[in-house]
């Protein structure tokens, strides 16, 4: 005989299954970003010569081609780079997400919250600066990290 505390396990079951799902198929729906580059010069680290006048498409965080001309994909979002050169990301694998944006002195006396928060801007300007990873070995840089990699605040990985 069926009981409502079958019925209820039942639901919890259910329940359990679609909190488990939901967020797998939102992730796999997500939609990959696409940027065009157009009008740029490419330094391949490579080559000694610069590769003038080429568009470089990017889809989500990876080069996905990179041609004289490239047909504009739909829902791109197209970056008239003015002659400009790309380079590939530089990477530092001596990094300390926190001690290199905060003095010393501040980071003794200082609470976590705004070393973390001082870690978290810096990320950005790392990034700005050409680094797209680093390896840091001076703190714990997880929720750094997080937000970086989870699109929530531009960062380096």
């Amino acid at each position: 005989m069926i009981t409502k505390r079958h019925i209820f396990r039942g639901l919890a079951l259910i329940l359990c299954f679609i909190s488990l799902a939901v967020p797998a198929l939102a992730q796999e729906a997500k939609l990959v970003s696409r940027v065009l580059f157009t009008n740029v010069n490419v330094f391949d680290g490579v080559n000694e010569q610069l590769a003038e006048g080429m568009s470089v498409l990017v889809e989500g965080n990876k080069i996905a081609k990179i041609a004289k001309s490239i047909p504009t994909p739909d829902e791109a979002t197209v970056i008239d780079g003015g002659g400009r050169t790309l380079i590939p990301g530089l990477i530092d694998v001596h990094w300390q997400t926190y001690d290199a944006n905060i003095p010393v002195s501040t980071l003794a006396t200082a609470d976590m919250s705004e070393v973390a928060i001082a870690g978290l801007l810096g990320s950005k300007e790392t990034l700005m600066r050409g680094f797209t990873t680093v390896r840091d070995i001076g703190g714990n840089p997880f929720a750094v990290k997080k937000h970086a990699d989870d699109g929530s605040y531009p960062g380096r990985r």
